[in-house]
């Protein structure tokens, strides 16, 4: 994974938690999930199927004993208020910064709404910027 990789380039940066997984609402175990990437250059369709451990932020957090969280950045076409509705403690304790891509068709098709991610981050007393204005 480039992730991975970058880190091992910078052994001086000690403050990363790396995991792959799935990340959603609440804790679910190992789940065969389906994923296809929205970004291909190729327009090939390829779809995966693998088994992923889904857990909610807050188990993340709370299992491996993160004692801090300074930022979030996601990209989970459309699952954001999932993954939010499983971070309330992440977020209201460490009080994050966050960085995340919206896409309103992909959030409404997982029964989530665009008004309902903004009136969430508004309760967490956030700011929302749009970095496309």
């Amino acid at each position: 994974m480039k992730l991975k990789r970058n880190l091992s380039l910078n052994p001086d940066i000690n403050n990363v938690f790396f995991s792959q997984l799935g990340l959603s609402d609440k804790s679910l175990g190992i789940q065969r999930l389906s994923s296809q990437s929205s970004c291909r250059l190729d327009s090939h369709d390829d779809k995966a199927i693998e088994s992923v451990e889904v857990l909610s932020l807050d188990d993340l957090i709370r299992n491996n004993k993160i004692e801090r969280v300074y930022f979030i950045k996601l990209d989970v076409n459309g699952f954001e208020g999932q993954v939010f509705d499983g971070a309330n403690e992440c977020i209201r304790r460490f009080r994050p910064s966050i960085l995340f891509e919206l896409n309103v068709n992909e959030i409404i098709q997982t029964g989530h709404t665009l008004f309902g991610i903004f009136e969430l981050f508004e309760n967490y007393g956030y700011q929302l910027y749009n970095d496309n204005v």
